[in-house]
């Protein structure tokens, strides 16, 4: 670069401007690109008699640092600065919690920044620091502004959100017994981590569900609608489904089952429900007798199938198991499933 533009570039900065500065009126001041913010709160200081230590500039929404130069500020003639005025005198702050609705109170000063308001909630509530998020009116608040640049006066409420750590560990049971742990966020859905455990095991877990608590997940739902947070164990089980029971009085009950339970094990369910024995229980579909020793996926059951529940046993038992039940059948109906020795 020639010596002669670079001197000329050098006297431009060094040419006066006005700009001007909003207090409670606005202020006109002469100074030049090349002055910092500090020798602004110097001249505002002589003009208006505000000490430089209580003054707080702002550009375009933007904290201006005493050693920052107007030029490198995008400062231009007749460009407009904010002033605010700090007060030394604390200002008190309500943070209303997310969870329990808990109220804390905090004190801060007009020219705190968002980070510090954070600091003194985790110093109270020992959170953690990133996971901290502040709204006010609707917004959420950035960490480098100051209480004065967003308007937040005395006694305002804010309002705090927790933002969940990105990733989490939980851990999977297989059916052997092997339990993996892997890394999960909060937006997976129960699909996601299907997959990520069929990555490490090796198979397909597609006729095979995920469990919590005994309550089956569905695939499309996210972790966080079943509020599987960190240290969570998911179990892999069969999957279940649901099918008809369709008793001989034409009743129905609905059955949770899975396609790999045998049929002992459906009439071990009916008994919990009905109280009749498996013994004495035949189950049926479209006319076919089932086998206890074989699943029900291998007569093709699916989902809300319906099978016919009758009574394999003498006279004598069966008209004892009626009256238990408190039904009585149609005569002819009861020939046909009779099984008399």
């Amino acid at each position: 670069m020639a010596a002669g533009q670079l001197s000329r570039e050098n006297n431009g900065d060094e040419e006066e401007i006005n700009v001007y500065l909003k207090v409670m009126k606005t202020v006109a001041l002469a100074v030049k690109k090349s002055d910092t913010v500090r020798n602004v709160k110097a001249k505002l200081n002589d003009k208006e008699g505000i000490s430089e230590g209580l003054q707080e500039l702002f550009f375009s929404g933007e904290r201006l640092r005493d050693n920052q130069n107007l030029v490198n500020c995008g400062i231009q003639q007749n460009s407009t600065l904010q002033l605010f005025v700090q007060n030394m005198v604390p200002v008190r702050l309500f943070i209303k919690m997310p969870t329990d609705q808990k109220i804390i109170e905090v004190k801060a000063r007009t020219f705190d920044t968002i980070l510090n308001i954070k600091s003194h909630i985790v110093a109270e509530e020992g959170n953690h620091l990133h996971n901290v998020n502040l709204i006010y009116a609707g917004k959420l608040l950035e960490d480098d502004k100051t209480l004065a640049s967003l308007n937040i006066q005395g006694d305002s409420t804010l309002h705090m959100a927790i933002t969940p750590r990105d990733k989490f560990p939980i851990c999977v049971k297989m059916l052997t017994g092997e339990i993996l742990r892997i890394e999960v966020k909060m937006m997976y859905t129960v699909r996601d981590v299907k997959t990520i455990v069929e990555r490490i095991a090796g198979f397909s877990l597609n006729d095979l569900s995920l469990t919590h608590d005994g309550m089956q997940l569905e695939d499309s739902k996210t972790l966080s609608s079943y509020n599987i947070t960190q240290g969570f164990v998911l179990q892999v089980s069969p999957k279940s489904i649901q099918v008809f029971v369709k008793k001989w009085c034409g009743k129905t009950l609905t059955l949770d089952v899975c396609l790999e339970d045998l049929v002992k094990n459906v009439k071990d369910k009916i008994y919990h429900k009905l109280g009749m024995p498996a013994n004495v229980q035949g189950l049926m579909v479209e006319g076919k007798r089932l086998d206890d020793c074989r699943n029900l996926a291998s007569y093709s059951i699916q989902k809300h199938s319906t099978i016919h529940l009758a009574i394999w046993s003498s006279s004598a038992q069966c008209k004892m198991i009626l009256q238990r039940q408190m039904t009585y059948p149609p005569l002819d109906f009861l020939h046909l499933i009779y099984q008399v020795p």
